[in-house]
């Protein structure tokens, strides 16, 4: 099975636990991650080798990249951001331009996730013309383009619903902040 990064900006702690929450979705379908909050779960000294390099390391080697769409994460990636503010994604961001780049723009391994469909309006226009998902909407769909196993049935632990189809995405604790929205 393949391994997904998940390339983001932090902006806010709200950002970071719905990309945790979005990660942790993907492991319950059998998705290998690399994400920086898993990695220093595990090491709490963090890497070795420092942030800068673990990061780019993982835009550079991993199979899959999956890019949380937002528009500090888009102005990393465009050079447009504010120097010495979001470091981390801009060193991630430029990793993958050049990714794209040596692969001539025929780019299977890099998408991007918007989790608010606003989010798509800042995608950057080299990014553009690669096919996007939106995490709660096609969950089911980027689990198949990264080879895991649909969520068809809920484990004890998971706390996720039933699901009758690939496209009907399981109900969703309210972890992103939106209680009000999953309610509908």
């Amino acid at each position: 099975m393949k391994t997904v990064f998940l390339s983001y900006r932090q902006t806010s702690d709200g950002e970071r636990a719905r990309v945790r929450a979005f990660g942790e979705r993907l492991r319950a379908a059998g998705i290998s991650v690399a994400l920086d909050q898993f990695f220093l779960a595990a090491n709490p000294g963090g890497p070795n080798e420092g942030w800068p390099k673990w990061s780019s390391d993982r835009a550079i080697e991993t199979e899959r990249v999956i890019i949380i769409g937002s528009e500090p994460w888009f102005l990393c990636f465009d050079g447009k951001e504010k120097p010495g503010i979001g470091l981390g994604a801009a060193c991630e961001a430029n990793d993958l331009r050049q990714r794209i780049y040596r692969d001539a723009g025929v780019n299977e391994d890099i998408r991007v996730v918007v989790f608010d469909d606003g989010d798509a309006q800042a995608i950057s226009f080299h990014l553009e013309r690669y096919h996007r998902f939106h995490a709660e909407r096609d969950f089911n769909d980027i689990v198949r383009w990264l080879g895991g196993a649909l969520l068809r049935h809920a484990n004890a632990d998971s706390g996720l619903a039933k699901t009758t189809t690939p496209n009907n995405l399981p109900r969703l604790q309210p972890f992103f902040g939106r209680a009000a929205e999953l309610a509908t």
